[in-house]
This record gives C-alpha cells, structure tokens and sequence, in this order.
C-alpha cells in the first residue's frame, strides 16, 4: 500500500475504476435482492400457514444470472455492462426494446466511485481507507433498496 500512498495518481484512478465496478454490482444487489427475498418470503409464508405449495419460479440471483433486459429479456452483451459509459453510449435507451433505462444504473456507478475516491483520500490506501469503502458502498446499497 505504501506505493499507492508514493503515486496518488495510480491510486485515485483505480479506486474510481473499483467504484465504477462495485457501483455495477450494487445495481444489481438493489434491484434483484428485494425481489428475491419476496420470493423467499411468499414461500415461508406457504409454508407456516400450511398452504398448498404452488410453484413460483425464482426471480434472477445476485450473482450467477447474466444481466439482461428488464423487457424483452435479451442478454446484454459485455459491451452493454460496462459501469456509466455503457448507459452513454446506449444514450439511456435499451438496445432491444428500445424502453428507457432508469438513470438509476448511472447514479449509483457514479455515486460508488466518487465514495470510494474520497474513503481513499481521507483515509488512505490501508484497512481504514479498505473500511470507509466497504461502509459506503453497504449504505449506497441499503439507500437504494
């Protein structure tokens, strides 16, 4: 850590590049999670009040499902994820539906980095600069579910 701390302008770059990726991930944990703990609870619920089980597909998971397109269902493309310049480049416009994309995705890539920019700034390239940004990117989360 003490060469990030030596080259500040490796440093910053690359925490706003990590930003950018966990602001990506984020996006997903903020719409899929709810969903799927909706799904989870409808289950439980069956299953206390003793009712038929009826089957329900579950919704996308957070991790292993590829991201696709909330309306036709295509999936994206490699190109299609890449955190901010994806949403630019598509000009906030699905590719397949031709729907808007919520400014959502954008907001919180955006938002991500420029937290992790300043938990690395004021706290450094060590633990308590690692802390502030696993902190902000929990909050970031929580604010948007």
């Amino acid at each position: 850590m003490a060469f990030l701390d030596q080259h500040p302008g490796l440093g910053f770059p690359a925490a706003a590049g990590l930003g950018l990726l966990i602001g990506s991930f984020l996006n997903v944990v903020i719409l899929r999670l709810p969903k799927r703990m909706e799904w989870q609870w409808r289950r439980d619920a069956r299953e206390i009040l003793e009712l038929p089980d009826i089957y329900e597909p579950p919704p996308p998971g957070i991790v292993v499902e590829p991201s696709h397109d909330p309306v036709t269902g295509d999936k994206l493309k490699w190109w299609e994820n890449i955190p901010v310049l994806s949403w630019v480049m598509l000009r906030g416009k699905s590719r397949y539906s031709g729907k808007p994309i919520s400014i959502q995705y954008p907001l919180v890539e955006l938002l991500t980095s420029i937290l992790c920019v300043a938990s690395v700034w004021r706290f450094g390239f060590g633990w308590q600069g690692f802390g502030a940004i696993v902190l902000s990117c929990f909050l970031v989360a929580m604010s948007g579910i």
